[in-house]
């Protein structure tokens, strides 16, 4: 069986961090270590993370200043020692079977990824998970059936981290990292995804998700929201190409992800807490005209507010229409958030 590195990005998580630890200790399958980056955490994680490497030599603590999830991740990567990959996040719930399962599921495939569980801290105990459906596993091969099943796989959008697992030896090969950026995990799943030969995806929940409004995410702000519309453009063409996939409908539902990103960077300028000038959002306007991947079709993908932002960048109709939507958008956004 092989060895798995377990990488937690810890930032203060002093209320959590003892019941995701030790539901990790409590695994079935016990071959693994566990990697916890103190994102220079202000409370008392730093110490939690320590005392748990005096208690198993598994546990590594690397303590550093506060970067960001992104950074955190890459540094535990540096570290790590697995065959296999897996991120954990520092405020869930791990149920006994979970790495037992992946670890065995996982195989001689390049990516594996499970169905997961997620809620409030309160309903772990409450919740009912699917146990493992063979009958519903789907399994991608890039030179038997990649063209055609890859687009089922990617059914949900593959954007989630913690309930998949990775091999070492493809992300250091193509030096795949997450980058300082929102949606970091999304661009580093898709562009492992760029490079894996064969991938797997069981109906199995033995991961718990807490939905917590205080969880840490990776530093971002507006500015950088083209630059990862931009990225995944070219991460899509080029799964497109390496998966040789033709389905036009799967094509499509990616391009109109793109697109819904577009209309949200937009609309972002002119909400009230996150207004810019006339001068830069025509120059989004201008970044949303000239973008090639999308098209018009996508817009039976998209919602009314999403269509009418979409409509006028394509359409070329920003200038007239910018003052206006300084007052209509507002409104829109109270009735449907983006």
């Amino acid at each position: 069986m092989p060895f798995v590195s377990i990488i937690i990005p810890v930032y203060n998580s002093e209320r959590y961090l003892n019941v995701t630890i030790n539901s990790l200790f409590n695994q079935t399958f016990q071959d693994f270590e566990l990697i916890l980056v103190n994102d220079g955490s202000t409370d008392t994680s730093g110490k939690l993370c320590d005392d748990f490497a005096l208690k198993d030599e598994r546990v590594i603590v690397i303590h550093k200043t506060n970067g960001g999830v992104s950074v955190a991740r890459n540094t535990g990567l540096e570290q790590a020692r697995g065959e296999l990959i897996w991120f954990v996040d520092h405020d869930d719930f791990v149920f006994p079977d979970y790495l037992e399962t992946m670890v065995k599921e996982m195989g001689d495939f390049d990516l594996l990824q499970s169905s997961s569980l997620s809620g409030r801290r309160n309903d772990i105990s409450s919740c009912i998970r699917a146990s493992l459906d063979n009958d519903k596993t789907i399994t991608c091969i890039k030179k038997e059936n990649g063209a055609l099943v890859f687009p089922k796989i990617d059914v949900n959008n593959m954007a989630t981290i913690w309930n998949q697992f990775y091999k070492k030896e493809i992300i250091n090969n193509y030096n795949i990292r997450f980058r300082n950026i929102q949606s970091e995990d999304e661009l580093f799943s898709y562009e492992y995804m760029m490079y894996a030969s064969s991938i797997k995806k069981i109906n199995y929940q033995g991961y718990f998700f807490i939905k917590n409004p205080d969880s840490q995410g990776s530093k971002h702000n507006y500015i950088a929201e083209y630059d990862y519309i931009q990225l995944m453009e070219n991460i899509y063409l080029k799964i497109l190409d390496n998966w040789s996939i033709t389905d036009k409908k799967y094509i499509q539902k990616i391009k109109a992800r793109i697109a819904i990103r577009i209309t949200h960077f937009l609309l972002k300028g002119y909400l009230s807490d996150t207004r810019v000038s006339r001068e830069e959002r025509l120059h989004r306007w201008r970044l949303a005209n000239k973008d090639t991947f999308t098209n018009l079709r996508v817009m039976t993908w998209l919602n009314l507010k999403e269509k009418i932002i979409y409509a006028i960048a394509k359409l070329n109709m920003y200038r007239i229409m910018d003052s206006i939507l300084i007052q209509v958008v507002e409104k829109m956004n109270h009735k449907n958030p983006c």
